[in-house]
């Protein structure tokens, strides 16, 4: 079965391979890509934001997220938020 590189190097994974991989074509996927005997070899893995986060750094992120600024307002109860904070929704 052939696949096309587009010149931006992406390539389209025909859905009857990822369909005898066992994978749905419409999950988004990544993948370990290695070169093996003159051959790409992609494996489908699992990614969590925190493996491309250095601990420094998201500890750092994790202060500043919990951290009350200067302004902030706490909110005790759903009923205590402004109505402008809320997303509106269509009329069904």
């Amino acid at each position: 079965m052939l696949a096309k590189m587009t010149s931006k190097h992406q390539i389209t994974i025909p859905k009857r391979v990822l369909q005898q991989a066992g994978l749905d074509h419409e999950t988004k996927l990544h993948f370990d890509v290695r070169v093996e005997r003159n051959a790409i070899l992609l494996k489908p893995v699992t990614v969590t934001i925190e493996e491309h986060i250095p601990p420094a750094h998201m500890a750092k992120c994790e202060r500043w997220a919990t951290t009350p600024a200067p302004g902030d307002a706490r909110v005790e109860t759903p009923a205590a938020v402004p109505p402008f904070l809320t997303r509106r929704r269509k009329a069904s």
